[in-house]
């Protein structure tokens, strides 16, 4: 065997044409084992999903009841989702042969309903149509109503409302649906014939929404299939200025991503990055009106309360599926939302809940990849990195949306409030205090004096040995002896005397006579 991999294996992944036939069956006849898996798990039917083969290997024998321990799914759910013309020879066969069409996989999905939902959300009809209408293994009307407006659904929202309505006229005259009113579509099933011809003639959009409406209906909020279709509708929303559903569909995507922990953890993250968008340009389309119920605090809190629950499960379980990427992006959506709701008027209760969820985000002291800014710091930048219009643009979103405004003395405040440490300090030894000054701000500038305020060192250095009064006047240095008076008074004794401790190296014969407090403050000198 190469690499676990028995010859039967080899044949199945490396071999082509008649020779590849015609070397399985010599195989099988010397008594290699079908059932055998390759190193990952899976059988011998999981390595080839071309039809002649896959029927050879089912006539010598194949157990077609086996799984593939990565799925646990059988040959006949996997077919089920094949795009392939042929697919239906498989499946005949495999129905000959007293394969299970009725058995639910992982997600409770039968092989009708996995037909339906197709490969990538391409459905096969002809596939579709046989499994369906097969009667060795007949299913109740009940499941094929499901399956035929589950179809339906699929082809309407993907572009072909042609197939996708014959389907549900199929179903139509054999069921009454029952109501599902939900915020997110602000609509509800039609319930006839009549209706439904309304729609599709007059109403395309509305239709979409059916499409949907049914899909999350059938599928629940658990399934992926769920998740993309509603994601897709909430951009058709944006792209066509509805933002009142777009909020409530995003709302929606983000529950379903929520439910999906691990495997839509990028989606999440960037279904918080829209919805922070939304909620900024929203706001200034709206400064004016009277109606502020897109941008309220029960949905602005909501979403910085999914931004704080991925950053701690992130940080407890250790999540980094792209170099930190989708932490560095919630951070700064943490900051951009924080703007949104500082805005807002709050109640003493609102107020409350944002500084307690703020407050155990800075405990947590979570840091950008990028640079090591914490909380503090990035609300000190000059801008968002993953709200820049470079990354908005490669998210192919319209140019046309604002984002908070940076640095934020508002931000910085409430972050101190809480607990943040004034003189935080991110990789390269740079405080709030040098994170202003590259940002163009002064000793006179609201956001540096909302960290003196809060405590901040003035004479911190970084690891090149600037304060931020040497970054502000880079360009007409001081004479050394001159001591820089700051905005709240003269710098203590104490720090004066450490930094002349540092610029003499006074302080290294006695260094072993130090306590480790204070030879650590001299070192931030």
């Amino acid at each position: 065997m190469d690499k676990g991999l028995t010859p039967l294996h080899i044949a199945l992944i490396y071999l082509t044409g008649q020779v590849q036939k015609d070397v399985i069956r010599c195989l099988v006849k010397n008594g290699a084992d079908l059932s055998a898996c390759e190193p990952n798990g899976n059988p011998c039917w999981a390595l080839t999903f071309d039809v002649d083969v896959t029927k050879l290997i089912i006539e010598l024998g194949m157990n077609i009841h086996e799984t593939a321990d990565e799925l646990s799914e059988t040959i006949v759910e996997a077919w089920a989702c094949s795009l392939d013309p042929r697919s239906v020879e498989v499946m005949q066969l495999l129905l000959d042969k007293g394969a299970d069409f009725h058995r639910r996989n992982l997600e409770g999905l039968t092989p009708l309903m996995l037909a339906a939902i197709g490969a990538n959300c391409q459905p096969n009809w002809p596939l579709f149509e046989f499994i369906l209408t097969q009667e060795e293994q007949p299913f109740s009307r009940y499941d094929k109503i499901i399956a035929l407006e589950l179809i339906g659904a699929f082809y309407i929202s993907t572009g072909d409302s042609g197939f996708g309505l014959m389907c549900w006229r199929m179903a139509m005259p054999t069921t009454v649906l029952s109501e599902v009113a939900d915020k997110a579509f602000d609509a509800s099933e039609v319930e006839n014939l009549e209706q439904l011809e309304d729609l599709a003639l007059f109403d395309p959009d509305s239709l979409k929404v059916q499409a949907v409406l049914i899909i999350y209906r059938i599928l629940g909020i658990n399934s992926y299939q769920t998740w993309d279709s509603l994601s897709i509708y909430a951009l058709d929303c944006w792209a066509l200025g509805d933002g009142r559903r777009f909020l409530n569909v995003s709302m929606l995507v983000l529950e379903c991503t929520q439910s999906k922990e691990n495997i839509l953890w990028i989606a999440t993250v960037d279904t918080i990055r829209r919805l922070a968008i939304a909620f900024h340009t929203l706001r200034r389309e709206e400064s004016d009106a009277e109606d502020r119920e897109l941008v309220s605090f029960p949905n602005v809190m909501a979403v910085l309360r999914c931004a704080a629950k991925e950053l701690h499960r992130s940080a407890n379980l250790h999540i980094d599926y792209d170099e930190g990427v989708s932490c560095n992006i919630l951070l700064d959506c943490v900051i951009q939302l924080t703007i949104v709701l500082i805005s807002l008027t709050m109640t003493d209760q609102e107020s409350f809940e944002l500084k307690r969820c703020l407050y155990q985000l800075v405990r947590l002291d979570e840091r950008s990849s990028l640079n090591g800014y914490n909380l503090l710091l990035l609300a000190c930048s000059s801008s968002s990195y993953y709200f820049s219009p470079l990354e908005l643009e490669m998210m192919n979103d319209s140019p046309d949306i604002h984002v908070g405004q940076l640095p934020s003395a508002e931000v910085i405040r409430v972050l101190l409030e809480v607990g943040a440490n004034p003189d935080s300090k991110d990789d390269m030894g740079n405080t709030g205090l040098h994170v202003l000054a590259r940002a163009g701000e002064t000793f006179t500038s609201p956001t540096v004096l909302a960290l003196f305020e809060g405590g901040a060192h003035l004479d911190q250095t970084n690891v090149m040995r600037e304060t931020m009064a040497d970054i502000l006047h880079k360009d007409s240095p001081r004479r050394p002896n001159t001591i820089l008076v700051t905005p709240l008074g003269f710098p203590s004794l104490k720090c004066l005397s450490a930094r002349a401790f540092r610029q003499q190296n006074v302080f290294w014969p006695v260094v072993d006579l130090l306590p480790p407090g204070l030879y650590d403050f001299i070192l931030q000198h």
